[in-house]
C-alpha cells in the first residue's frame, strides 16, 4: 500500500487542520488573495465520482519554503491513483496557475476523467459561458471578469460546462452535458478524459484569472496557452 511521504520534515508548514483539501489549500495560498477560488479536483472511474479530500483519499499537504508555490499530494486508496498538485501565482499576477499530475500506481489500465469544479467562495450570482475561440470558461459578476481554462496534452478530449455541477454532471455515466451558457450561476466544470496504463501518468495545467478587463484576461490566457501547449 502506498504511503504518502511526510513533507513536514522538509518544508515549512502550519499546524494541521481538518478543513477539506481544496479549501485548506486556498486558505493558505496567500499569493492568490482576492481571487474567486481555486477549483476543487476530482476523479471519475467506473460509475463513481471521488473528490480529493473525500474518505477514499489519503491527503498530504506540503508548502514550499520559498512561498513561490505550494505542492500537495493525495492518494486514492481504492483506485491506486496518486495526484500531485502544484499551485503558484500566474506570471502576470492576475490569478492562480495549478499544475496537476495523475499517476496510475495500480496494475491495470484505467479510464478516468479528471474534474475541475469551480465554485466561487463568495459571489454565486452572475453569468458564465464557454468561449470556443478562447477555449475557456468566462465568468462575469458586477464589474469583475474571470477566466477558467485547462490544457492537458495527453487527454483524449476536454469538456467544459457552464453552470451547476449537479445539473450538468452525470456521475453514473461519467458524462458532462455540454452547457455553453448559464445566466444564473458562476459555477462551472472542466472534465478531461484520460487513459492511464499501469505505472503511467499524465499532466495538465489549469488557471483561474481575474480582472476588471476582459481583454487583459484574454491576453494573459493566450500567453499561458502558448507556454503550456493548448
Amino acid at each position: 500500500m502506498y504511503v504518502l511521504p511526510d513533507f513536514s520534515r522538509e518544508l515549512n508548514t502550519d499546524s494541521a487542520t481538518k478543513a477539506s483539501f481544496y479549501v485548506d489549500i486556498h486558505a493558505r495560498l496567500k499569493l492568490c488573495e482576492g481571487q474567486q477560488a481555486l477549483s476543487r479536483i476530482g476523479l471519475w472511474q467506473d460509475g463513481k465520482t471521488s473528490w480529493v479530500g473525500d474518505g477514499d483519499w489519503s491527503v498530504q499537504a506540503a508548502f514550499s519554503k520559498t512561498a513561490l508555490s505550494i505542492m500537495s499530494q493525495a492518494f486514492h486508496k481504492v483506485w491506486n491513483i496518486l495526484v500531485t498538485i502544484i499551485d503558484r501565482e500566474s506570471p502576470d499576477r492576475l490569478g492562480c496557475l495549478r499544475e496537476v499530475r495523475i499517476e496510475n500506481q495500480g496494475s491495470d489500465t484505467k479510464q478516468v476523467k479528471l474534474l475541475f469544479h469551480h465554485l466561487p467562495l463568495m459571489q454565486s450570482q452572475g453569468i458564465a459561458f464557454y468561449s470556443p475561440q478562447d477555449k475557456a470558461l468566462i465568468h462575469h459578476a458586477e464589474n469583475q471578469f474571470s477566466l477558467f481554462s485547462l490544457t492537458m496534452r495527453d487527454a483524449a478530449f476536454i469538456q467544459p460546462g457552464a453552470g451547476s455541477l449537479k445539473k450538468n454532471w452525470n456521475s453514473q455515466e461519467g458524462k458532462l452535458f455540454f452547457s455553453p451558457f448559464s445566466a444564473t450561476s458562476l459555477e462551472s466544470v472542466l472534465a478531461a478524459s484520460c487513459v492511464l496504463p499501469s505505472q503511467a501518468s499524465v499532466k495538465g495545467h489549469a488557471w483561474m484569472l481575474s480582472s476588471q478587463s476582459l481583454e487583459a484576461l484574454k491576453q494573459s490566457h493566450k500567453r499561458l496557452q502558448a507556454a503550456y501547449g493548448q
